[in-house]
């Protein structure tokens, strides 16, 4: 008897219609996935309210869910942010340093906040821009700055869009390329304020990333002196590899949606309590979950630097805990490797983590950084920098025996180029060459980059040109990858509804 209730329950778990009730499931579920790309709603002309007049606009009107579209944060909570971070640039009263602070404008309509510190008692010997890292701000490296104010470097912070006192949604990056162009316009504006004077660059965690990304711009490259980094996220390892495939298509149907198993949990960022109830007790440093679309830009940016270590060529120096569990250690041995820089400089603290200029021991990593800056700009000469243009020197004796001999037979001398694709590049011109455009002297037109790669002109071209195309093949992967999920998706969907069909047509 009980085998044979077994027999029964077994065939009705095999039935049809137990069948078609989990494919219904299942097309639901997949249902719920195309959801936002539904079409527009179609209304016979009874329906159309007489009432309601032509808008005279042209193609379908698509119904679009708001999670496709990037939120803004609330102007309240923009203000409140802004407030507290100007607030703590005023109510700074050390009398070692000057702060002020800026809002800059961008090309995409928002703003972003900047700061600096100067020093009073010491002479400028050069710049640093700071960059933080995900969910900081850069007050939050004041005390980092006030140091190196005290050997003699004045230092510039820019919190990128959505941290700190900057527009937008708290802890959510659209683009991290919107980073990377605000540096560049801050770059602009920092070396058109203090000329003659050496630019470094820091940055912790995804600030470096947004550095290196930058530096491999080679307008960027020629103006920056070197650049240190501190736990650079040049390699992350999300908590399941299938979050790398999905995230192209959650990064655009969920872009703000809060992910609680982003990223692997391991270690504090640092081993001090103190430092760790600081930080996570500051009203503009993020402590919610890592949203999908940042979690996506840092994947695609870590993707993008990694196939481009051997385009860099800026003196730098990489520090790293091998404790890390926020990025990885190999990743900056990677980086260092394969980097083309002549003058490179690596560093792993045994046992140390993410945050190490939180660490216990960061004096002893502070004066690492600054004993790096101050031997790159020993190696600086302040005759190598012109209103206009910063370049890496080169000592007096290199530059007496390589300057070239023009056609005339005269020695070249150093010129700076004015053309729009090259404005600010040095390159090596006939002393003469000016007295002949005014209508004399010597008629030579002899031209040679200056300590540059390239010998001419059109090779710079190809080189930029290169570096947008491989931007655009990144994007076109990336597209690519989200079709393909997609496409699978709607075949599953297809077949389901074929043996739906098909079992309705049994029954």
């Amino acid at each position: 008897m009980a085998r044979e209730a077994f027999i029964l329950k077994e065939s009705a778990l095999l039935s049809f219609r137990a069948l078609k009730s989990l494919l219904t499931l299942i097309c639901a579920a997949a249902m719920l996935l195309l959801l936002p790309f539904r079409g527009p709603r179609r209304v016979s002309p009874a329906e159309k309210p007489s009432s309601k007049e032509e808008c005279h606009r042209k193609g379908a009107m698509v119904r679009m869910p708001a999670k496709m579209v990037p939120r803004k944060s609330g102007v309240g909570v923009v203000v409140a942010r802004r407030e507290l971070a100007i607030r703590r640039v005023v109510e700074d009263d050390d009398q070692r340093c000057v702060r002020e602070y800026w809002i800059l404008g961008t090309k995409r309509g928002d703003t972003i906040f900047t700061q600096c510190w100067t020093p009073v008692y010491h002479k400028i010997r050069g710049l640093v821009l700071l960059l933080h890292g995900l969910n900081e701000h850069s007050s939050r490296y004041s005390d980092f700055a006030k140091q190196l104010n005290a050997n003699g470097y004045k230092v510039y912070g820019m919190d990128w869009s959505g941290h700190g006192g900057s527009d937008g949604l708290h802890a959510y990056v659209h683009s991290l390329d919107d980073a990377v162009s605000d540096m560049k316009v801050f770059v602009e504006k920092i070396l058109n304020e203090n000329h003659e004077l050496p630019c470094f660059c820091y940055g912790h965690s995804t600030g470096a990333a947004i550095i290196l990304k930058a530096l491999l711009d080679p307008k960027v490259e020629a103006r920056i002196v070197g650049a240190t980094f501190t736990s650079p996220a040049v390699g992350v390892e999300p908590s399941h590899p299938i979050l790398v495939a999905l995230a192209p298509i959650l990064s655009f149907l969920l872009p703000t949606y809060e992910c609680n198993s982003a990223y692997k949990k391991g270690l504090p960022v640092c081993r001090d309590p103190e430092a760790l109830h600081a930080k996570y007790s500051d009203p503009l440093v993020c402590t919610g979950s890592l949203r999908i679309r940042t979690g996506y830009e840092i994947l695609r940016i870590t993707t993008y630097l990694q196939q481009n270590f051997r385009k860099l060529r800026v003196p730098f120096q990489v520090l790293h805990g091998t404790a890390d569990s926020v990025t990885d250690p190999d990743a900056s041995r990677k980086l260092y490797e394969q980097a083309s820089s002549t003058d490179k400089t690596i560093k792993l603290y045994e046992g140390f983590s993410h945050d190490l200029l939180f660490e216990p021991e960061r004096e002893n990593i502070t004066r690492d950084i600054i004993q790096w800056l101050n031997t790159m700009s020993r190696t600086q000469s302040s005759s190598s920098y012109c209103n206009n243009c910063v370049q890496r020197s080169v000592p007096a004796s290199r530059t007496q025996a390589l300057r070239p001999i023009c056609d005339c037979g005269q020695a070249a001398v150093v010129r700076t180029a004015r053309t729009s694709r090259n404005v600010g590049r040095k390159f090596w011109g006939c002393a003469n060459y000016k007295r002949q455009s005014e209508g004399g002297g010597v008629s030579c037109n002899f031209f040679q980059w200056w300590y540059e790669d390239v010998d001419e002109e059109k090779e710079v071209l190809i080189v930029n040109q290169n570096m947008k195309i491989e931007d655009l093949e990144n994007v076109v992967r990336d597209l690519k990858k989200c079709f393909n999920v997609l496409a699978v998706v709607v075949s599953i969907v297809g077949l389901i509804n074929v043996v739906m069909l098909a079992l309705m047509l049994k029954d």
